[in-house]
This record gives C-alpha cells, structure tokens and sequence, in this order.
C-alpha cells in the first residue's frame, strides 16, 4: 500500500487524488532524468522557455527569491 492509498481508506479521497497526481508527476520527471542526455534536457528547458516566457520569468525569479533567502541565512 502506498501513501495514496492509504489516504484513500481514510476517507480523504480529494487529498488521495492530489497526492496521487504529484506522485505521478515525479515519477515521470525521475524517468525523463534518468533516461535524457543532457544536451537533449536543455533543449528541452529552452524549447519550453521560449513557449511561455512568462512561466520561464516566474520560475526564474521565484529560484532567485530562494536562493536569496538561502544565502541571506
């Protein structure tokens, strides 16, 4: 039994759901890493950046907003 399921006994199906997509969602990710050459995932990176700049400038200045954070501390 995963931790999906067990959620789902408890009666938490909408939480069952969320954590069951996330799972999902990062096991295909582990996959892509796992199976992708490098050049080929940053390709990838900047194919998508140049799909939706706006995404790409949000992520980036959240990344920035962290690592901000990290070194400040």
């Amino acid at each position: 039994m995963d931790a999906s399921e067990g959620l789902a006994e408890g009666g938490n199906t909408s939480r069952s759901a969320i954590l069951s997509d996330i799972i999902a969602a990062l096991q295909r990710i582990g996959n892509y890493v796992s199976s992708q050459d490098r050049d080929v995932m940053r390709r990838d990176l900047e194919n998508r950046i140049r799909e939706h700049p706006g995404i790409g400038l949000a992520v980036g200045f959240g990344l920035g907003v962290l690592l901000g954070r990290m070194v400040r501390f």
